[in-house]
This record gives structure tokens, sequence and C-alpha cells, in this order.
């Protein structure tokens, strides 16, 4: 099914390659145009269209909007082609690897080697025409008697060095014992047993040695492995449990059987019939090529829906540049106009300081908006409708309040601009002051979560040698 999805999706990707070769550019820039083209043409839904255009506007002012829609679009459709065809052919991959993995008719499973534990393998048997599945727990190799009794010895001798601890000898122990469960290297489960616990307890801590007239203790190993005697509980809660078909059941029975005969060889053998009839195997492996799909579709999905949420993102942090910027524009107004120079020499002396400003790195989008008024201003263009076009650039209510004052000024030749104007920068002071303060609280918000964070590790840092020396 999943191969057959992608093959799907291939061929619609293919179609849309053929019908885009009249586009101009690369293949997905091709098929981006024409897909926006498309959906034009049909009317289709684009998410969030108009508020599109509007931060596209505002954070490119000058420039063709029908050219910066166009281009947004395209762009956004070339990235969710992109990721939609790497991630099919990704899936497709991984369809082809797991198909190959898959081993028919195999001779045996091969078990794990001394120590590693058991495995889990799914099979997938075929008798006659009936098709079942089973889980399969294929111990690890035992050890013969021989290997055993090599072993035994090798890890008697470990123990002797190992328990010794910081002890020179077994002979004067004067600080606790190593005494391990088990070793890496053997695959025994080790139980030690002491004679005298108040001299020394099964876990090899030192009693009161230097009060007992007993010098000597005898420890013994017991070390465990197979058959022997071991115990281990766990919690199982069943759901509503399926009734397992007789076949399933014989199948179980035969492969403990197998298990039980081949246990000391290097894998166990597969019965190749059962009641008469031959068996087919198959060696079923983990397939993730479906999730894999579901993750590259919500990728797509999710990149072509949040590029709108980053745009939107880019117009909140113009808004912000140009609120911080607003009270030192009409600082320098009211000093320069203060001096007697006019509107139109403040506005071009504001922007060519800044253009002229050595030490200014960033962009700053209040003066870049004021420089572009000023090349309307050299272009020709009338003196109210570039300060007016100012104000509605920016988007915010005290530029074009700002703007108006302006436009007044021109119209009516108010000889009270330079009051209003202190008393516009008074309170753009005292209103940016609070704008600072609300940023400065936003941020100790953001702040919170990994403060608590740190907290809880900090706790757990403290507590948890506490428990440990409790227990």
């Amino acid at each position: 099914m999943v191969i057959g999805i992608c093959i799907l999706i291939l061929m619609a990707i293919g179609m849309l390659y053929i019908m885009s070769r009249k586009e101009l550019g690369d293949p997905l820039q091709r098929m981006g145009n024409y897909l926006y083209k498309f959906c034009c043409v049909h009317k289709l839904p684009m998410v969030e269209r108009d508020a599109v255009r509007v931060d596209l506007e505002r954070l490119y002012p000058g420039k063709s909007k029908r050219e910066l829609q166009i281009d947004y679009y395209v762009n956004k459709l070339k990235l969710f082609l992109a990721i939609l065809l790497v991630g099919i052919l990704l899936t497709l991959l991984l369809c082809v690897k797991s198909s190959m993995e898959r081993n028919s008719n195999p001779r045996g499973v091969e078990r794990n080697p001394v120590g590693e534990g058991e495995q889990e393998v799914f099979l997938q048997a075929q008798v006659g025409q009936q098709v079942e599945e089973l889980k399969v727990i294929v111990t690890e190799r035992q050890l013969t008697l021989e290997e055993l009794e090599t072993l035994f010895e090798e890890c008697m001798n470990q123990l002797e060095i190992q328990m010794l601890g910081e002890n020179s000898g077994l002979k004067q122990v004067e600080s606790n014992l190593l005494l391990a469960d088990s070793l890496k290297e053997y695959p025994f489960e080790i139980v030690w047993k002491s004679s005298d616990i108040s001299l020394i307890n099964n876990r090899g801590e030192l009693g009161n040695i230097q009060e007992s007239a007993v010098k000597s203790v005898c420890l013994t190993a017991t070390l465990y492995y197979g058959e022997h005697k071991y115990s281990k509980d766990f919690l199982v809660e069943f759901g509503e449990v399926q009734a397992e078909s007789i076949l399933l059941q014989q199948l179980k029975t035969v492969m403990q059987e197998k298990d039980g005969e081949s246990r000391y060889e290097e894998e166990m053998l597969l019965p190749q019939e059962l009641n008469g009839e031959p068996i087919s195997w198959t060696v079923v492996k983990e397939d993730n090529s479906p999730v894999f799909l579901v993750l590259t579709l919500l990728a797509a999905i999710a990149v072509f829906l949040l590029k709108d949420k980053d745009l939107h993102e880019q117009v909140r942090e113009r808004k912000k540049s140009l609120k911080m910027a607003y009270p030192g524009i009409l600082n320098k107004f009211v000093l320069y106009m203060g001096a007697g120079m006019t509107v139109r020499g403040s506005f071009f002396k504001i922007a060519t300081d800044y253009l002229n400003n050595p030490t200014q790195k960033a962009k700053n989008t209040a003066y870049e908006e004021m420089l572009y008024s000023c090349n309307e201003l050299s272009a020709g263009v009338s003196e109210g409708l570039v300060y007016e076009q100012f104000g509605k650039r920016s988007g915010l209510q005290e530029y074009a309040r700002f703007a108006t004052m302006l436009g007044q000024n021109l119209k009516k030749g108010n000889a009270a601009l330079l009051n209003r104007l202190r008393e516009e920068a008074d309170k753009a002071m005292q209103e940016n002051l609070q704008f600072r303060k609300k940023i400065g609280e936003e941020a100790g918000t953001k702040l919170l979560v990994p403060m608590i964070m740190m907290m809880g590790i900090v706790m757990l840092l403290v507590m948890l040698p506490a428990f440990t020396s409790f227990e």
C-alpha cells in the first residue's frame, strides 16, 4: 500500500513536470509557477492570501505587489515539492530495503551468542493455503558441559582477583570486599553466602572484626546458568485477548521443541513440515516506511503553512523596530526645526545622517522608510503625498499621526508645529518606556519555563544522593 501511494504521488509530480515544461527556470521553479497559475485560474484558496499580501507590501515597499506575491507563493510551492519529492524517494528506499531484508524459506534462525540473551523473531508460515504470522522467542546459544567447566574455572579466578577491592590479598582483609552479582564477560548469575554475616555480610561489608575472636570467615560464591534456580516477577496487564488458531498453537509447540533440540547449536533449525505438509518460512522485518511517508507528508504541509507564520513574525519585528525608533526621530525633528531648518530639510538631514553613519551596522526599518521617502522627494513626488505614504507604509498609528502633522503644516502653514512635535516627542518617550517594560516582562515570562526545569534538575541532584544513602 505504501509503495502504491508513493508511486501515485511520483506520477502526479511527473505529470506536473510535463505540464510545466513551457515555464521558465529550473524544474522545481517551473512546477511552482505552473501550480500557482493553476490555483489562480481555478480560484483555489491560498492560505491567508490577503494577510500575506499586506505583509509583503509593508516589508518590501516600492516593489510590484503582484511580483512579490508570485515570488512568495512560488518559493513556498518549490519548498513543498522539494520536501515531498525527497521524502517519497526515501520512503521508497525504505520499502526496497525492507523487502530485500525479507528472507524467504530460510533454513534456520541464527541464535545470539552466549551472554547476549534471547531475541524476538517475527516469522510468517504458509502451510498449504493457510498463512499465519507468529512471534518466536529464540534463546541464546547454550554452553556445552565442557565449555561450562572451562568458564567456571575462569570466572572463579577472575572473582578472586576482583573481590579484593583495596585489600592486598584474601589473607589480610582490612576493608570491604567487592562481591559482584555478575561479571560482564561471563553469562553467570553470582550469589554470595557468608558463614558469619556479623563479621562480613553477603555484600562484602565488614562488621566488628576487632572485637571478635573468630578471625576467618568462609565466603561461598554460587554461579547460576541456564536451567538453575532463578526468579523474576513481571506485572502484565492484558486487554482483550484473541483466541489463537489451532495452526498457530501447533507451530508454537513445534518451535519450542526445535528450540530445545538445538540449544547447543549456532542456530535454531526451523521445522520444514507440519502434519505432513511442507512449511514455507519468511522472516518478517520491521517496516518503518509507512511512518516515514506520513512524516514526509506532514512535514511538507507544515512547512507550507508555517511559511506564512514566519512572514507575520517578520512584520511584527518590523513594527517593533519602528516603534522603538519613533521617539528618536521626533527628537531629531524638534532639534533641527528648532535650529531653523524646514520640514523637508530636517527629513533629508535625519535620513542622510543615518545613511552616512559609520557605526551603523544593522539596518533600521524606520530610517530605511525615511530614505525611501527621500528618494521619492528627489524623484519629484509631491511632498504632501510622500508624507502621507510614509505614514501608511509604517502601519502604526504614531507614524500616521506624525505624517498628518507634517501634511497639515504644508497645507495650512501651522506655526505651532514645533510645539506639537515637542508634545508628541514627550508622549512618545512615555509610550516607548512602557513598551520596553512590556518587552522585558515578556522576556522574563519566556525564561520562566527553563528556570523551572533547571530548578527541577537541581532538586533532583540534591535529593537523589539522599534517597540512595537512605536505601
